[in-house]
């Protein structure tokens, strides 16, 4: 039986890696109800379970049951990464599954499973095998899988020659009846010489993941990058955090999930920097950037939700200077829209067509400008027949109003603002 999509009214705001439970005895041990508390004041509304597979019990649970016990307190929501669940999945046995989950059922924070992060091409079918089986024993409850982006090492992809990511991988997996799309990118990047780049396939991976997920008739989550990692990961200040979310919305992103809320523990060589909160679990800088993105998120989300992608048009900026390497590798961006007689910016620019089932049409407008330098983007958008708009700046409502139908913006860096078009 394969679960129907659901359009929901709120974007799915997630964390990856949760408070670190204690690994030994003796150990640190942030499995607590301050630290879930932490995560609902700052608006992300699941996490997903990391480092609990392998903690100690304590008190006769296991750090998943702990968990879910805080986050059920707080109103968060919680993805169990149990490996033993897969393993029952996969023997077909539903009432040893469902036997075996009735620990984590009891809490209301338990949103599902984490099934599967980054599987590769020889271990699509299992994942298929076992979200199949999981909709069947659970079908009000989520089985989650994430993929790779398209800069994977093909080895580590099992990418035979003549595959690629976008037909082997990624619709291959669409084709099994999965729920959603979601894969990781990280686009923040700092060169060996200290100078500024991008992972150049960011917006091809959005552009395509948009597409496939609008043929499949799916919602898209992507992850946020927030901290550095590996000598060539920049760390985000409020900015790259608004830039990688307005982007994503521009191709009507449903989900932002972040790496990573906890930074990942101390026997990782990757981290270089901390991320939503420090190795003791204190609230950071990008803690606060992004509790503030997500209350302007709230205020736009149930509009924003009721409409899918349709397109990005790329604007290239008239103070822009250098080549945008991400624009190169598009292939199928939007060249013309009805509604958009004339564009004009002074910065690297994206407006996202967004589209309801009724017809309604909106624009989801990015300054694309490496938040990096922090350039205020300037904006001319004259619109076919359009004679107002209702904008969102900053979590703000406006009407705006316009007999030629020409709209001017002002949009900082790395921001974005989403405009509806309006007959009333």
């Amino acid at each position: 039986m394969m679960k129907k999509t659901v359009r929901s009214d709120k974007v799915h705001i997630a964390g990856w890696v949760t408070p670190l439970p204690a690994q030994k005895e003796g150990g640190l041990d942030l499995c607590n109800q301050r630290q879930y508390d932490l995560i609902a004041e700052c608006g992300i509304r699941d996490m997903y379970a990391i480092f609990e597979r392998s903690a100690i019990e304590i008190d006769g649970k296991n750090a998943c049951e702990r968990a879910l016990e805080y986050a059920s307190k707080a109103g968060v929501g919680y993805y169990v990464w149990d490996d033993k669940i897969a393993e029952l999945l996969l023997e077909g046995d539903g009432t040893a599954v469902k036997e075996y989950v009735k620990k984590y059922e009891k809490y209301s924070a338990y949103r599902g499973v984490l099934l599967k992060d980054e599987p590769n091409v020889e271990q699509l079918p299992w994942v298929k095998q076992a979200r199949e089986k999981w909709d069947e024993y659970f079908p009000d409850k989520d089985c989650y899988t994430n993929l790779f982006p398209s800069h994977v090492d093909r080895d580590l992809a099992k990418l035979k020659e003549g595959d690629t990511w976008e037909d082997e991988y990624v619709k291959a997996y669409l084709k099994d009846g999965a729920q959603r799309l979601s894969y990781d990118l990280y686009p923040l990047l700092i060169e060996d010489d200290g100078s500024i780049s991008q992972q150049k396939e960011f917006l091809h991976d959005l552009e395509f993941c948009a597409e496939a997920a609008k043929e499949a008739g799916v919602p898209m989550w992507v992850f946020i990058q927030a901290l550095s990692y590996s000598r060539w990961h920049r760390h985000p200040d409020e900015a790259a955090l608004r830039w990688q979310i307005m982007t994503s919305f521009a191709y009507g992103a449903k989900g932002i999930q972040y790496f990573c809320y906890y930074p990942p523990t101390e026997d990782s060589v990757l981290t270089v920097t901390e991320g939503f909160v420090t190795k003791e679990g204190e609230p950071t800088t990008v803690y606060a950037a992004a509790q503030k993105i997500h209350r302007e998120i709230l205020a736009f989300e149930k509009e924003y939700t009721q409409y899918d992608y349709a397109g990005v048009m790329p604007i290239r900026g008239s103070a822009a200077t250098g080549k945008n390497f991400t624009y190169d590798l598009l292939t199928c961006p939007m060249t013309s829209h009805e509604k958009i007689l004339g564009v004009e910016a002074t910065q690297d620019t994206l407006i996202g067509a967004l589209k309801k089932e009724d017809g309604g049409e909106a624009f989801f407008l990015v300054n694309y400008c490496d938040p990096y330098y922090h350039e205020t983007d300037e904006v001319v958008l004259r619109l076919n027949g359009v004679k107002q708009l209702d904008v969102y700046v900053g979590g703000v409502k406006q009407r705006l109003t316009s007999q030629d139908g020409t709209y001017r913006f002002k949009i900082e860096a790395g921001d974005g603002i989403f405009a509806m078009l309006t007959e009333d």
